[in-house]
C-alpha cells in the first residue's frame, strides 16, 4: 500500500527591507574646544606683538661723545707714531754704533798685523815680478798666509805700494799662487779708492769707508800704514778685507739684543697706528 506524502507548498523568499535613505547631515555643532581654539587663534598676533619688542632706531652719539671718540683716535695714532719713530731711530742708532765698534776692532787687528811686518823684508822688495825669486817676498807671503788662516772672518791680507807717478800696486798678498784670486807682485790695483790714497798721503789708518766693490767682490776693509821706524816714512799700506755680506749678518747678530726694546716699541707703535679708530667725516 502506497502512501502519498503531501508536499508542503514552497514559501516565497523573504522580501528585503527597503534601503534606508541617508539622513541629511546636521550642521556641525560648535563645541567648547572649537570656541577656545578660535579665540586663541584670534589672540595670537596680539600676543606675538607683545612678545617681540619693537626695534628702536639706533641712537646716534651726541656731538660731545663723537668729539671724544675722535680725540681718543688721534691720541692713540699720535702715540703709536711716536713709538714707531723712536723705535726706528733707536734701531738705526744701535746698528750704527755697533758698526763703528766692529770697524774699530778690525782696524786694531790690522795695526797689530802691520807691527808684525819686518820692514827689512819690505824694503828689499821691488814691487815687480822679480820679487818672486826673493826670499824676503816668500817670507812675507808665508807670514800673511798664516795670519789670514788664523782669522776666519778675514778673506784677504795684502801689502800695497804706490809708484811715484801715482798708481797703487800689490807687493804681496796672502793667496796661494794657484788661486784665481792671487795677485802677483807689481799688479796694479785699479779699484783703489780715495780712502786708500788717503792712507798713503796722511799715514793714518782707516776702516770707516765701504762697502767697496772690486773685481774680487764687495768688502769692508781696514787699511793701515807700515812705516819705517827710524824715519816714519810710509813704506806700504797693509789691507785686510772682510766680506760685506758676512759683515752685515754679524752686525745684525750683535745689534739684536741692544735693539730689542726699540724693536718692541716699534711693533707696539705700529699696532697702535693700525688699530686707532678713524674719525668719521660728515
Amino acid at each position: 500500500m502506497q502512501y502519498a506524502f503531501a508536499q508542503s507548498p514552497k514559501k516565497p523568499p523573504p522580501e528585503k527591507p527597503p534601503a534606508k535613505k541617508p539622513l541629511p547631515k546636521k550642521p556641525h555643532a560648535e563645541t567648547y574646544e572649537d570656541i577656545v581654539s578660535r579665540a586663541l587663534a584670534d589672540d595670537k598676533p596680539e600676543q606675538d606683538s607683545k612678545l617681540k619688542p619693537e626695534l628702536k632706531p639706533q641712537m646716534e652719539l651726541p656731538p660731545k661723545h663723537k668729539n671724544m671718540r675722535a680725540f681718543s683716535g688721534w691720541v692713540r695714532g699720535a702715540t703709536g707714531l711716536a713709538l714707531f719713530a723712536v723705535g726706528v731711530l733707536f734701531i738705526a742708532w744701535t746698528a750704527h754704533r755697533v758698526d763703528l765698534q766692529m770697524r774699530d776692532e778690525i782696524l786694531m787687528q790690522a795695526r797689530i798685523v802691520a807691527q808684525a811686518i819686518d820692514t827689512r823684508n819690505l824694503i828689499a822688495l821691488s814691487g815687480t815680478a822679480a820679487d818672486l825669486a826673493s826670499p824676503d817676498y816668500r817670507r812675507l807671503k808665508e807670514q800673511l798666509s798664516l795670519i789670514r788662516k788664523a782669522n776666519a772672518k778675514c778673506r784677504f791680507i795684502y801689502l800695497m805700494g804706490r809708484r811715484s807717478d801715482g798708481p797703487i800696486f800689490f807687493f804681496v798678498d796672502s793667496e796661494d799662487p794657484a788661486s784665481s784670486e792671487y795677485s802677483p807682485p807689481g799688479e796694479i790695483f785699479d779699484e783703489a779708492t780715495e780712502d786708500d790714497r788717503q792712507v798713503f798721503a796722511t799715514g793714518t789708518g782707516n776702516a770707516k769707508g765701504g762697502p767697496y766693490k772690486d773685481r774680487w767682490g764687495v768688502w769692508i776693509s781696514a787699511m793701515v800704514p807700515v812705516s819705517q821706524q827710524d824715519t816714519g816714512k810710509t813704506l806700504a799700506v797693509l789691507g785686510m778685507d772682510f766680506n760685506a755680506t758676512s759683515w752685515k749678518l754679524d752686525l745684525a747678530n750683535k745689534s739684536a739684543m741692544p735693539a730689542l726694546p726699540a724693536a718692541l716699541a716699534f711693533l707696539y707703535g705700529f699696532y697702535l697706528i693700525i688699530s686707532a679708530p678713524r674719525p668719521r667725516w660728515g
